[in-house]
């Protein structure tokens, strides 16, 4: 699946703009719980997908990286380092959850240390998220909302996994 950096970074730049209205007390936009939901479903195949900043998309990482040729600019820069430093530079990291290439330094993943567990957590706060922005009570109370997005999000998903834990005993 193809997707678009655009779209992702549009989809957080609405979340801390969010984030930033609720300190201020301010009403929510009310596209604010779709973002969070279109940020969990099609924007962002990861198991595919390499968010490049440099070529203003995401791109499918094995098309792009995984054969020469399919992005000449990154098998230039690496011909530059490899003449500079007179070594081989680093390939970039294609066996991670998620793929992030650095703006600049092209064979750099920033996101190499994300693991399954980290993305399925993150996941998991979107969709919560989404839902605490159709709450009416949550979103008539500004700072009530927002109190629940920086805390009661992580105790709302240790509670769920107890339920989860007990139903399957």
């Amino acid at each position: 699946m193809r997707c678009t950096l655009k779209a992702f970074c549009a989809a957080m730049s609405l979340v801390r703009r969010m984030n930033t209205m609720i300190k201020q007390g301010a009403a929510l936009p009310s596209n604010t719980s779709s973002c969070y939901v279109n940020a969990t479903k099609s924007t962002v195949n990861f198991d595919k997908s390499l968010l490049s900043p440099f070529l203003g998309g995401c791109v499918d990482k094995e098309t792009t990286l995984g054969i020469p040729g399919g992005f000449p600019e990154y098998d230039e820069q690496q011909k530059l380092v490899h003449d500079a430093t007179g070594a081989p530079p680093h390939a970039f990291q294609l066996d991670r959850i998620v793929c992030v290439q650095d703006p600049f330094e092209l064979n750099r993943n920033v996101a190499k240390t994300v693991s399954i567990g980290n993305l399925f957590y993150f996941r998991q706060c979107l969709v919560l998220a989404a839902q605490a922005c159709r709450d009416q009570e949550l979103t008539s109370q500004p700072e009530k909302l927002y109190d629940y997005l920086l805390f009661g999000l992580p105790d709302k998903l240790v509670a769920d996994k107890i339920v989860a834990d007990k139903r399957s005993d």
